[in-house]
């Protein structure tokens, strides 16, 4: 009855493959969905990606109240990440939550004169631009639809 003791029958090393193996998986998964809800987040537009400015020869109060007497265009998009140079926009929202649309040129609008795609650098791009006045930039995670706009007050 009392003979010597039986030793624990071995462990399984099959067991800790397997739940390596879905520890890694289940952590991709979550890192995964994180980085689609993080990069699809933020790219619709949204008021905090896009700030306007003036430059130094501007308003000497800074601000730019560009709404008033303009009225939406009659293009199939007012979306100013449509717009091109020549066209006007006018700020609907504040110089703090911009939101610029595509409107006729009239009086208390800002017009386009150059567009550039790809970059927020508005330092650089609107320096030398003849008229330029006031910038806007729109900053997404996808940096080919950057671009920046150097405008006139009309």
């Amino acid at each position: 009855m009392w003979g010597q003791p039986v030793p624990p029958p071995p462990r399984k090393k099959g067991n800790r493959a397997l739940i390596f193996v879905i520890v890694a998986l289940a952590l991709l998964v979550v890192a995964g969905g994180a980085a689609a809800v993080i990069k699809l987040g933020g790219s619709d537009g949204d008021p905090g990606t896009a700030l306007p400015s003036s430059s130094a020869s501007a308003d000497p109060s800074g601000q730019a109240d560009p709404s008033g007497d303009a009225s939406p265009a009659p293009e199939s998009s007012t979306d100013a990440r449509f717009v091109k140079a020549g066209q006007c926009v006018v700020n609907e929202g504040s110089n703090d939550a911009p939101e610029l649309k595509i409107v006729d040129c009239r009086a208390k609008s800002f017009e386009v004169l150059a567009r550039f795609d790809g970059t927020i650098d508005y330092e650089a791009k609107c320096k030398d631009v003849k008229g330029y006045q006031f910038h806007y930039f729109f900053d997404s995670e996808l940096n080919p639809l950057d671009f920046v706009l150097c405008m006139k007050q009309r």
